[in-house]
This record gives structure tokens, C-alpha cells and sequence, in this order.
């Protein structure tokens, strides 16, 4: 996958932390696999809506001050892609050789920063509150 990753700051969990140490490889897989649904559909609201997933601020405009816009031929959203493991962890990412730049910026290319993978504590909550989830971790 291209050069784009997510990091999650997990301090404040610690409850959901603590519930996951006392799962098996595959409900740690049923999640990963939930939260990678999840991450696609922010990455799919990101592109509808020309906005960061992490700051809700609209993508800057291009440098010749035309729409900032990801999604002319939907090709980097066809390859946003993400895989589970029996861990819990989950990857997103995309193959495309140009999906980093738009990911970070590239300045000297003229190309601002327009993220579209990325979440937040909203997100995060909304995601442990699903019944699902909070089954899972009842478990």
C-alpha cells in the first residue's frame, strides 16, 4: 500500500482495552474486520463531502484555485482497500502511486493536503457503542 497510515491515541480507553485482552483470535478478527467497515465508510464520507475525517474542516482548494475534489475518475476510492488480522489491528490504505500525496500534501508540487483516511473520538465512540461491539466486549 502507498505510504499513508492511521495512528490512534487510545488513552482514555482503557475500559475498551481491558475487554479486549480477554478475546480470542477470532472475535479480535470480528472487530478488526467491523472497524475496517467502519474506516471505509469515514474514507466514503471523506469523498462525499470534501472534508478531513479527522478535523470535519473542507480540503483545501487545488493550487489553480479550482474545487478540491478526489474524486474525478474514482480511482483512488476504488483502491482504498483494508485488512483484518486475528490481533485486532486493522490496515487501510490504497496502492495508488498518487494517493500519499493527496493523503499529506505535496507543497512542491503545488498539491495541498486533502486527507480522506483518518478518524477521531467521535468516531471512535459511535464505533464501541454499536451493539455489536459492545456484545463483543461483553463477552
Amino acid at each position: 500500500m502507498a505510504g499513508a497510515a492511521i495512528e490512534l491515541d487510545w488513552e482514555g480507553y482503557e475500559e475498551i482495552m481491558a475487554a479486549l485482552t480477554r478475546l480470542g483470535q477470532a472475535e479480535l478478527l470480528t472487530l478488526a474486520e467491523f472497524a475496517g467497515e467502519e474506516q471505509m465508510n469515514v474514507t466514503r464520507e471523506a469523498f462525499k463531502n470534501r472534508t478531513d475525517p479527522v478535523t470535519n474542516e473542507k480540503w483545501d482548494k487545488k493550487a489553480d484555485e479550482t474545487p478540491a475534489t478526489l474524486f474525478d475518475t474514482g480511482s483512488l476510492f476504488r483502491y482504498m482497500a483494508y485488512e483484518a488480522f486475528p490481533d485486532g489491528s486493522v490496515i487501510q490504505g490504497n496502492s495508488k502511486v498518487y494517493a500519499a500525496p493527496h493523503q499529506y500534501g505535496w507543497p512542491e508540487k503545488n498539491i495541498p493536503m486533502r486527507r480522506y483516511m483518518g478518524t477521531n473520538d467521535g468516531i471512535i465512540r459511535d464505533m464501541m457503542e454499536q451493539p455489536e461491539i459492545k456484545e463483543l466486549l461483553a463477552a
